[in-house]
C-alpha cells in the first residue's frame, strides 16, 4: 500500500518538475543586460540663447538724424563784443540784453523797446543783492543827412524828450533796481532833433567790459 502511494507520489513530483523546466525554457540563463539606447532619427533642436526682455526689440533705423545742438545756458566767460539783429538776445555773464523792437511814428519819433535780465550775481551788487540798470550803458549811432558828415555816436538819454510813461509806448524803459532772476523792460523814445537817422544800438556797461550792437537798418 504505501509502495502505491509512494508511486503516485514520485508521478506528481516528476509532473511539477517538467512543469517548472517548460516554464524556464525561454528564460535567458545569464545575468540580465540592459539594451543599448537607440538613437533618435530626428533632428535635435538648436540651442536657445537667453532672451534680456520679453518684449521685441525695436528694428533699428539705418541712419539716425543728428539734433540740432541747444544753445548752451552756462554764462560766457568773458566780457563779449557781438554784432545781432532787433529781437535778438545778447547772453553776457551777469545780463541777458535784448532789442526787443524799434517803431517808428507819425510824430517822427522813433521808440524802441529794451529788456535786461539779471542772470547772474556779480561781485560789485548791494549789500542786499540788487543791482541797477539804466540808460547809462546804452548809446546810439546816428547820422544828420540834413548837416551832412559822418555818423556820430552819442548816449541814448540825450535823445529822450517824452517823459516816462506819457509816450504812445508804455511802460518806459526807466531806472531800477533787480534781483537775479529779475528783468527790467521798457520803451525809449527818440526825439526827431534834425530828423536824424538811427543805425545801430551800443550796450556797453562801464563796469562788465562788454561791447554789443544792434543794426537798426
Amino acid at each position: 500500500m504505501f509502495g502505491g502511494a509512494r508511486g503516485a507520489g514520485g508521478s506528481i513530483v516528476v509532473l511539477v518538475t517538467g512543469l517548472i523546466l517548460s516554464g524556464c525554457a525561454g528564460q535567458p540563463t545569464g545575468p540580465a543586460t540592459t539594451a543599448p539606447p537607440v538613437a533618435s532619427a530626428t533632428t535635435p533642436s538648436p540651442t536657445r540663447l537667453p532672451v534680456e526682455s520679453a518684449t521685441a526689440s525695436p528694428s533699428v533705423p539705418t541712419s539716425t538724424p543728428t539734433p540740432e545742438p541747444e544753445p548752451s545756458s552756462a554764462p560766457p566767460p568773458g566780457p563779449q563784443t557781438r554784432t545781432l539783429r532787433v529781437g535778438q538776445t545778447a547772453q553776457l555773464r551777469h545780463f541777458d540784453v535784448t532789442v526787443l523792437h524799434l517803431e517808428p511814428t507819425d510824430q517822427l519819433d522813433t521808440y524802441v523797446e529794451l529788456q535786461v535780465c539779471y542772470t547772474q550775481a556779480h561781485p560789485g551788487a548791494n549789500s542786499d543783492g540788487t543791482t541797477r540798470v539804466s540808460l547809462n550803458p546804452w548809446h546810439v549811432t546816428v547820422s544828420l543827412p540834413e548837416e551832412g558828415g559822418p555818423p556820430v555816436r552819442v548816449p541814448l538819454a540825450d535823445f529822450v524828450d517824452t517823459p516816462p510813461n506819457e509816450g504812445p509806448r508804455t511802460p518806459a524803459y526807466t531806472e531800477t533796481l533787480l534781483r537775479v532772476g529779475q528783468c527790467q523792460r521798457g520803451w525809449v523814445g527818440f526825439g526827431p532833433q534834425g530828423h536824424p537817422v538811427f543805425e545801430r544800438i551800443h550796450y556797453e556797461p562801464r563796469d562788465f567790459g562788454d561791447k554789443i550792437t544792434w543794426i537798426l537798418r
